[in-house]
């Protein structure tokens, strides 16, 4: 079987299963409780059957196993790796399931993540060396201690970044879904055929999920779900890791995940000099902020798929060049990043001035009450 009929078949399985098993997960939330309440952080306003990620998961496990058995890797050096992958994930979908169903503190769920990034170490995954022109090799090795550290950061921070911005019908599963085609394509181009069917696998497992997801949404993935798909995703971007150096590897997940990962961070900032916790949930998430300015969930979730997208063509664009002109190219996009959020708390001041002062206007021009 050529390699694109290969693809194509993962691809295709994750689609399938995930639309036969998502109805049958929704029936079973509905039967358990496993419900998202409406709340006044939360945009929908009646209970949504939640734990959709159990149905995503099987579906990526399904499709995965399916493109190693069609494209084996003969060294086996992979099948160790993935191993603790799943074993990882495994956590990660029960400190999920748990939440979802009963609820969890966040510094839990934490402590549930770490113990899965350290799982990814123990199986062979890590951050080891990094770029560098002033070396003679090309790179420089990272102590290990620094190495774990850097390693757990990396899958926590993106752990929690597609967690994070899972607050519309259909925007984190969007967002996955076009960051694993540009991971997919990048790994093609350079020949890591196991880690683009990973990828394929994942956006297979997401599209089908985002027939119920998308507004408005039958089901919620819920933090099974959002959580799993960016350990999932941490995880592929350090298997890239052990064929490059560790900047030219995660340079495509940061670049192509930009969105989440800049809200993330955020989110943290923001919590943390307002003295509160920094898990705690709030309504100032990017997507929040486009509906204050009067977009639709729709319109919202649509504008980020296209910023997600050119952030995707970004992406592929620092593999094409040399290594040394990529960081060019991230500060551009840094600076572009910083304007768009310059611009978005004008235009949010100018919105709230608007509303502040069209009641006066409504009193003094009764006439123009359609404002």
């Amino acid at each position: 079987m050529t390699l694109l009929l290969t693809y194509a078949a993962v691809f295709a399985t994750g689609v399938a299963v995930s639309l036969v098993l998502t109805p049958i997960v929704r029936a079973l939330a509905r039967r358990i409780g496993a419900m998202d309440f409406p709340s006044h952080r939360k945009v929908h306003s009646k209970p949504i059957p939640s734990l959709g990620g159990i149905a995503i998961i099987a579906a990526f496990g399904i499709s995965a196993l399916l493109g190693l058995q069609l494209c084996p890797d003969p060294s086996n050096a992979l099948a160790r790796k993935l191993t603790g992958m799943f074993i990882g994930c495994l956590i990660v979908m029960g400190v999920g399931i748990y939440d979802d169903i009963k609820g969890l503190r966040p510094t839990l769920k934490l402590v549930g993540q770490i113990i899965a990034s350290i799982v990814l170490i123990l199986y062979g995954f890590g951050i080891e060396k990094f770029t560098s022109p002033l070396s003679q090799t090309g790179s420089i090795a990272v102590p290990a201690a620094v190495g774990v550290m850097l390693t757990v950061l990396w899958v926590v921070g993106l752990t929690n970044s597609v967690n994070l911005i899972d607050g519309l019908d259909g925007l984190a599963a969007g967002v996955v879904f076009i960051a694993s085609l540009t991971l997919m394509s990048v790994t093609i181009y350079r020949g890591d055929y196991q880690i683009g069917l990973l990828s394929v696998a994942v956006a297979g497992a997401v599209l089908g999920f985002l027939k119920f997801n998308f507004f408005p949404a039958s089901i919620f993935m819920g933090d099974t779900g959002s959580m799993c798909l960016g350990f999932i995703f941490a995880a592929m971007s350090l298997l890239g890791a052990s064929k490059s150096t560790v900047a030219v590897a995660l340079l495509v997940p940061i670049t192509s995940m930009a969105v989440p990962l800049m809200d993330t961070g955020l989110a943290f900032l923001r919590r943390l000099f307002r003295g509160t916790h920094p898990f705690k949930a709030d309504r100032e998430h990017l997507h929040h902020r486009l509906l204050t300015l009067g977009l639709s969930q729709r319109q919202a979730v649509v504008l980020i798929y296209f910023v997600s997208a050119y952030l995707g063509v970004i992406a592929f664009i620092t593999v094409l060049i040399p290594f040394k002109y990529s960081f060019l190219i991230l500060i551009i996009l840094a600076m572009g990043l910083i304007l768009a959020l310059k611009t978005l708390a004008y235009l949010e001041k100018h919105v709230a001035a608007v509303r502040d002062n069209s009641p006066k206007e409504s009193a003094e021009h009764p006439s123009s009450g359609a404002f």
